[in-house]
């Protein structure tokens, strides 16, 4: 009827998925512990270095826009003029062709 042979990997089978089960569950618990546990080591640095950069980048990002508003307002408010065309002094003429 039914094989010993075949019982005993059935049984064997079962008894590795829940080893391996089992296992993942504990390697999972122990990547969390060491998780949490250096977190109040590295957390500290890294949200100083993000301040600093935080803090140095705003004045550059204030900077940058106001000299960009202020580079628009001036273009707006003091237009340049038209270029005259360069004179050919030999001649008194512009490229154009009029005497002057």
């Amino acid at each position: 009827m039914d094989d010993p042979e075949s019982e005993w990997e059935i049984k064997e089978s079962s008894t590795d998925g829940k080893l391996s089960w089992v296992l993942r569950l504990g390697r999972k618990i122990l990547v969390t512990g060491i998780v949490i546990s250096c977190s109040p080591l590295v957390l500290p640095p890294i949200m100083a270095i993000s301040v600093v950069g935080l803090v140095c980048s705003v004045p550059y990002g204030v900077l940058l826009v106001s000299y960009a508003c202020t580079k628009t307002l001036m273009s707006r408010l003091l237009p340049m003029p038209s270029p005259s065309p360069p004179l050919l002094l030999e001649y008194h003429k512009t490229f154009d062709g009029k005497k002057i």
